[in-house]
C-alpha cells in the first residue's frame, strides 16, 4: 500500500530494503513524467549504519543511538539526488518495506534532518483518510509517569512540556485529560493551560487495580489489558471520545520487542512487582477501547532504553492508521513539539516539523496544500480514482475502498455510529468501534499487500469481517441514537422546569401574572394591548418558545424516521397559540395608531 501512496502523492521517498540478512538497499522514489521514478543510491551491509549483527543484545546492554550514523557511501549520492528532484521546504518520506528488521532502531530524523536541512516523515504500509474526529473540542489523554530506579524530576518536566506543547500547538479547544502520580502532578495544579480545560485524575482511583501480576505483558498477544494505569485511564476515559494519548515515560527492549516503562504503582513508586513493561500489543488494546486515532510518545532525557521506546512506536505505527508521534527532549525544544501537534491537529494545512526529535509516521494527505478545502466526498473520489488505476489486483482494490469514508447518505444507513451533535463529541463506545474498523482494514491492507493467501479466500474473508462490523457500526448507531434521543427529551424536561412561565403554563393558560381578568377578552376582540407588563410577559412566553423549538431541531436533524411525541404536539400547540397572539396585538396596535 506504500506503493500505491507513493503514486497518488507528489512526494520524494526513500525507501529502504532488506535484500538479505545484514544487507539493504536504498532507492529514491518520486514523481516524474506522469509516473513513479526510482534511482537506486546504495546497497550494502547494515554495519556501514552501526548496526552490527547482534544489534538486539548490544541494545539491551548498551542502549545508545549515538552508535548509528548514515552510511558515508549513501550520503553524497542521497544529498545530489535530493538537490535535484525535491522542491524547498518539502518533506523527504521514509518508506522501510517489510520485513525491515533491525531498520527500525535508526534515528531517521537525526540521521537526514541535519544532512539534507528539510523535514523526515515516516510512511506507513496502508492507505487510511482522515479520521473522523470531534468538529469542536478534542479530548487528549496525557499520563506521565518514571519506574522506581529512574529520574523524577524529567518525567515531570516532560509532563509540564507536554501540556504546554498540546495547548499552544492546537488551535482549537482542548479538554486535558492529565494521569499521573500525586508527586508528579502537583506541578500540573498550577499550569495555566489557556482557553483548555484540564482534568487532573486523582491516582487513588487507580487503587482497585493495583494488585499483583508477575505475568510478562510482552509474551502476552490477547491484548488483556492488565497495568494498573491502563485500566485507570480507560475507566476514566468512558464518559469521553478521546482522540489523541500522550506518554511521558521510559522505553524497553524485550528480545526484538519495544515497551515503555511505567512506575509499578499509580499511588506511588514501589519496589512491589506490580506492573511490567507495557508492549505494543496491551497498548494497542488499550487505544482502541478508549477510541483514540492518535498516539504520542515523549522520550525522558535519561531514557532507560531509546531505541526500546522507539521499537514501541515502530510496532504502534505499522498496526494503526492513525499518526503516531515520538518526541525525544534531548535533542529539541519543546517548541518542535507544539509544531508537531499543529501539524497533525490543524483543519488546515501547516508545515510538518523540521527537527531532529521528532520521528513521526502520518499518511501524506497532511502535507496536501488543499488539506481541509475539500469535502469528505471530493476527497473519496480523488482517492478512489487512484485506487482503480494502481491497486495489484482485486483484493488489494476492494481492501483499500472500504477504508473509504462514505457520503453523508451512505454514511447514514450503513454506518450510522458516526452520527453527532454539531457541538458534542461522539461517545467513547462509538469511537472505539471505529478504531476496531481500522484495525480489521489493516490487517486485510497488508494480506493484499504481501499476497500470502489466495486471493478468493482473502476475498471471502474480508467480506465476512466488513459484514460483521458493519452490524456492529449499526447496533453501536442505534444505541447512539437513542442516547441522543434521551438527552434531549431530558434536556426539554429541564427547560420546562427551569423558569416561570413553562411550557405548561404556556399552553395551559397562555397569558398569566398579576394583571387584570380582562386581557382575555381584550386579546380575544383585538383591542389594544397597551400595559408594559403584559407586554413583557408575552415577550417571555415568545422568546422561552423559541428557545425550546431550537433544541427541538437537534432532533430532527438526527436519522431514523421521525415520531410526533406527545411534547411535540404541545409545542406544536403552544407555537400556533403564540403566533395568533402576535398577530392581534399587531393589530391592536395598528387600530390604535389610526386616525
Amino acid at each position: 500500500m506504500a506503493e500505491l501512496l507513493k503514486r497518488e502523492n507528489d512526494i520524494v521517498t526513500l525507501k529502504m530494503e532488506l535484500t538479505r540478512p545484514q544487507h539493504a538497499r536504498a532507492t529514491l522514489q518520486f514523481q516524474g513524467g506522469g509516473r513513479l521514478q526510482s534511482l537506486p543510491l546504495w546497497e550494502g551491509g547494515l554495519d556501514e549504519w552501526g548496526l552490527a549483527p547482534s544489534i538486539a543484545s548490544d541494545l539491551r546492554t548498551r542502549p545508545d543511538e549515538s552508535q548509528f550514523h548514515i552510511a558515508p557511501r549513501l550520503l553524497p549520492s542521497l544529498h545530489s539526488a535530493w538537490l535535484q528532484h525535491a522542491a524547498p521546504q518539502r518533506p523527504l518520506w521514509i518508506h522501510l518495506a517489510k520485513p525491515y528488521g533491525a531498520l527500525r532502531y535508526l534515528p531517521w530524523e537525526r540521521l537526514l534532518v541535519d544532512a539534507l536541512q528539510t523535514p523526515v516523515l515516516m510512511l506507513p504500509d496502508f492507505i487510511f483518510p482522515p479520521p473522523r474526529e470531534s468538529a469542536t473540542m478534542l479530548d487528549i489523554a496525557v499520563c506521565a509517569s518514571a519506574p522506581l530506579n529512574c529520574e523524577h524530576a524529567h518525567i515531570r518536566d516532560g509532563l509540564v512540556d507536554a501540556i504546554q506543547a498540546i495547548v499552544s500547538g492546537i488551535d482549537r479547544p482542548v479538554r486535558l485529560h492529565v494521569f499521573a502520580d500525586a508527586e508528579m502532578g502537583e506541578p500540573v495544579r498550577h499550569l495555566s493551560p489557556g482557553s483548555a480545560e484540564l482534568i487532573l485524575h486523582p491516582p487513588a482511583d487507580a487503587e482497585r487495580y493495583v494488585v499483583e501480576d508477575p505475568s510478562s505483558r510482552l509474551l502476552d498477544s490477547s491484548g488483556t489489558l492488565r497495568s494498573p494505569w491502563l485500566l485507570w485511564m480507560r475507566q476514566a476515559l468512558k464518559p469521553y471520545s478521546t482522540d489523541a494519548v500522550h506518554f511521558v515515560c521510559h522505553g524497553h527492549l524485550s528480545g526484538a520487542s519495544g515497551a515503555m516503562l511505567l512506575a509499578q504503582s499509580p499511588l506511588g513508586r514501589t519496589e512491589n512487582y506490580l506492573a511490567g513493561p507495557v508492549g505494543a500489543c496491551e497498548l494497542t488494546s488499550f487505544l482502541t477501547q478508549v477510541g483514540a486515532w492518535a498516539t504520542a510518545f515523549s522520550a525522558s532525557r535519561d531514557n532507560h532504553n531509546p531505541v526500546g521506546l522507539r521499537a514501541l512506536a515502530d510496532e504502534i505505527a505499522q498496526s494503526l492508521p492513525g499518526p503516531m508521534l515520538l518526541f525525544n527532549a534531548a535533542y529539541d525544544a519543546p517548541t518542535a513539539l507544539a509544531q508537531s501537534y499543529r501539524f497533525i491537529h490543524a483543519q488546515s494545512a501547516q508545515p510538518p516539523p523540521r527537527s531532529r526529535a521528532v520521528y513521526l509516521y502520518c499518511q501524506p494527505y497532511l502535507v496536501s496544500p488543499t488539506r481541509g478545502a475539500s469535502d469528505d466526498g471530493e476527497l473519496s473520489e480523488q482517492v478512489r480514482s487512484h485506487i482503480e488505476l494502481y491497486s495489484r489486483n482485486d483484493s488489494q482494490r476492494d481492501s483499500a475502498l472500504k477504508s473509504l469514508p462514505l457520503s453523508a447518505a451512505a454514511s447514514a444507513t450503513r454506518s450510522p455510529s458516526f452520527v453527532q451533535a454539531a457541538s458534542k463529541s461522539i461517545s467513547a463506545v462509538t469511537a472505539a468501534t471505529e478504531r476496531l474498523a481500522e484495525q480489521v482494514q489493516v490487517q486485510y491492507q497488508q494480506a493484499m499487500r504481501d499476497e500470502v493467501l489466495p486471493e478468493a479466500i482473502v476475498q471471502r474473508d474480508l467480506d465476512t469481517a466488513m459484514d460483521t462490523i458493519d452490524l456492529l457500526r449499526q447496533a453501536v448507531g442505534d444505541i447512539e441514537r437513542r442516547r441522543i434521543h434521551g438527552e434531549i427529551e431530558q434536556r426539554l424536561v429541564e427547560i420546562e422546569q427551569d423558569a416561570p412561565p413553562t411550557v405548561e403554563a404556556l399552553v395551559e393558560a397562555p397569558i398569566e401574572g398579576p394583571v387584570d381578568a380582562g386581557i382575555e377578552d381584550r386579546f380575544a376582540i383585538g383591542f389594544g394591548v397597551t400595559d408594559s407588563a403584559e407586554q413583557a410577559l408575552l415577550q417571555a412566553q415568545i422568546e422561552r418558545m423559541d428557545q425550546i423549538v431550537d433544541y427541538r431541531l437537534q432532533v430532527e436533524q438526527l436519522p431514523g424516521e421521525a415520531t410526533e411525541s406527545p411534547l411535540d404536539r404541545r409545542i406544536r400547540k403552544a407555537q400556533l397559540d403564540i403566533e395568533q397572539r402576535k398577530l392581534q396585538l399587531s393589530d391592536s396596535d395598528e387600530l390604535e395608531d389610526a386616525p
